[in-house]
C-alpha cells in the first residue's frame, strides 16, 4: 500500500440491515477458508456466551485456530473450549 494511502474500512454499525445481511451471507460462503471475514456465525450453541460480544478479529482468529487444529467449526470438545477461551481472554 502506498505511503499516503489508508486501508478502506466498512463501518458495519452504520450499514443498512440489508447491506449487513448481504455481507454476512457472503461471509457464510467463506466459512472454512482463509477468506473468512469474521462476520458470519459458525460456532456451536454451547459457546454462544463466549462468542456473542467479541470483535470480528477475535472471531476470525478462533475460526482460523479451529481449522488449524482440524476441528469442526461448529463442534463441541475440550479442544474447542480451550481455543475459544484462550482467544476471548476468558480462560483466567
Amino acid at each position: 500500500m502506498g505511503e499516503n494511502r489508508r486501508p478502506y474500512v466498512i463501518n458495519l454499525e452504520t450499514a443498512s440491515h440489508k447491506a449487513y445481511c448481504t455481507i454476512s451471507d457472503i461471509d457464510r460462503g467463506f466459512l472454512g477458508t482463509k477468506d473468512y471475514l469474521g462476520l458470519a456465525w459458525f460456532h456451536a450453541h454451547e459457546y454462544r456466551h463466549y462468542m456473542r460480544d467479541i470483535t470480528l478479529a477475535k472471531r476470525k482468529r478462533i475460526h482460523n485456530a479451529l481449522i488449524k487444529a482440524e476441528l469442526d467449526l461448529d463442534g463441541i470438545s475440550p479442544e474447542h473450549e480451550t481455543i475459544i477461551l484462550n482467544i476471548t481472554g476468558r480462560n483466567q
